[in-house]
């Protein structure tokens, strides 16, 4: 049945951070593999996201820790570390490992909530009541904060890959006790499958999508 791909389409729902790193390469990699298939992708927050697919709106969705999964299925589960990202200039970015309480002590973009990020950072004692200099909702914008030296933003290493490459901004792991990790998803509806397409392209992601020991920096 793969082999027989050759007309539709693949309804793809996603977070930011993977639209800008691990999705492209996705994408082209399905191209080539099936190259009259389509692929239309929304980005999304995470809870939007397994709404677009429970609604179907979506075929599939990559998510990081969704609030619920009622009536979908994890097909591909990859546990990710969180951790600080900051400019190479930064007083911590020669650290090895950093508490939540360490970076709080300098200026910080903290995750809006609705975010998975905020909801796992909440976990950790000392956040309520916090009044961060840069509050977002996108996960982009508090890296280009940190890039610029005005801050710490939190996040896994996906989708900053090239900028770490660069040396344009230092991932550094969080090690609070309390801080759960970061649990990227990518999901579907649940019943039979159907879709041969979007089962293809979930294949891709299994081959594709490293796990945590390949993205801990």
């Amino acid at each position: 049945a793969l082999k027989g791909l050759k007309r539709g389409t693949v309804r793809v729902a996603t977070v930011e951070s993977i639209s800008v790193s691990i999705l492209p390469d996705l994408l082209l990699a399905f191209a080539r593999h099936y190259p009259g298939m389509q692929v239309t992708v929304t980005v999304a927050g995470s809870d939007a996201v397994t709404g677009l697919v429970l609604d179907v709106h979506a075929d599939l969705g990559f998510t990081f820790n969704p609030s619920s999964l009622e009536g979908l299925e994890a097909i591909v589960v990859r546990d990710m570390h969180l951790g600080a990202v900051m400019a190479p200039s930064h007083p911590l970015a020669g650290s090895q490992s950093l508490t939540l309480a360490e970076c709080l002590a300098h200026p910080i973009a903290w995750p809006s909530p609705g975010l998975s990020l905020r909801a796992a950072l909440d976990k950790i004692p000392g956040t309520r009541g916090l009044r961060p200099a840069f509050e977002c909702n996108s996960l982009r914008l508090m890296a280009s904060l940190a890039r610029h030296g005005s801050c710490i933003a939190f996040q896994t290493p996906i989708g900053i890959e090239q900028e770490m490459a660069e040396g344009k901004l230092v991932w550094i792991p969080l090690s609070d006790k309390r801080l759960p990790l970061d649990r990227l998803m990518l999901v579907r509806r649940r019943g039979p499958r159907g879709r041969v397409a979007a089962d293809a392209f979930a294949e891709l992601v299994r081959e594709h999508v490293p796990n945590q020991g390949a993205v801990r920096r």
